[in-house]
């Protein structure tokens, strides 16, 4: 199923803790796990479907496309076993910022305008991402055609720092253990802070685990600023 997310109120409601079941937090930590056989392109991708599920509060993501993801990983373990490996991104879980086109994918590029709009081919960048294997797991929330510096200008709403949600989270319960303070919610954020724009989403997926690399674009800033936004 692709989900698309359409405009509507975000709950504030965080969850301290993001990081699920991943067992590994880098493209090359994926590499050396993939390589030596103690992991899967399936299981990887599980434990970013985790942390997509527990993190959708923070509005990273525009659409979804899971079930296309889990096809593409198991087709990359299939790939795999038969020593048919594409290259170092094959089984790699990816995000792609929504204003690169993705063949069938909706992309809005942040904008009402375009919420229906299903290009008919891909972008060269995604495409170039199909041919090394990689796994798409969603396309990432973004300021309106890029015009802005916070991610807070968008058709689906704005995204919100992890690093702040995961602040506010802790802090509400200060004697929880690490464990437990990953199932409080947060219903109110006063120190709430956007992840800088417009690539916010793509960063955020990052950051918190939903996909061990994303796609995103810069003219004035949109990459640097939330490399940068703590």
């Amino acid at each position: 199923m692709v989900r698309t997310r359409v405009p509507s109120v975000i709950p504030m409601c965080i969850r301290s803790s993001f990081y699920g079941s991943r067992r590994v937090s880098s493209i090359s930590d994926a590499n050396i796990a993939l390589s030596a056989g103690t992991t899967s392109a399936t299981e990887i991708l599980a434990g970013c479907i985790s942390s997509m599920e527990r993190t959708r509060p923070l509005n990273a993501f525009v659409t979804e496309v899971l079930e296309l993801a889990q096809s593409a990983a198991i087709r990359s373990d299939a790939r795999r076993l038969s020593g048919q490996t594409l290259g170092p991104l094959d089984g790699i879980p990816v995000a792609v910022k929504d204003n690169f086109c993705t063949e069938g994918v909706t992309t809005t590029a942040g904008s009402r305008t375009l919420l229906r709009y299903s290009p008919q081919y891909d972008a060269t960048l995604v495409a170039r991402l199909h041919a090394e294997g990689a796994v798409l797991v969603g396309k990432t929330n973004m300021d309106e055609f890029g015009m802005g510096s916070f991610n807070m200008h968008s058709a689906v709403g704005p995204c919100v720092s992890p690093w702040a949600a995961r602040a506010a989270a802790s802090a509400s319960t200060p004697s929880a253990t690490s464990s437990s303070a990953s199932n409080v919610a947060v219903h109110h954020l006063p120190n709430a802070r956007v992840p800088g724009g417009s690539s916010g989403g793509s960063a955020v997926a990052v950051a918190t685990g939903c996909a061990l690399g994303a796609l995103g674009s810069d003219t004035g800033g949109a990459v640097r600023l939330p490399a940068a936004y703590p």
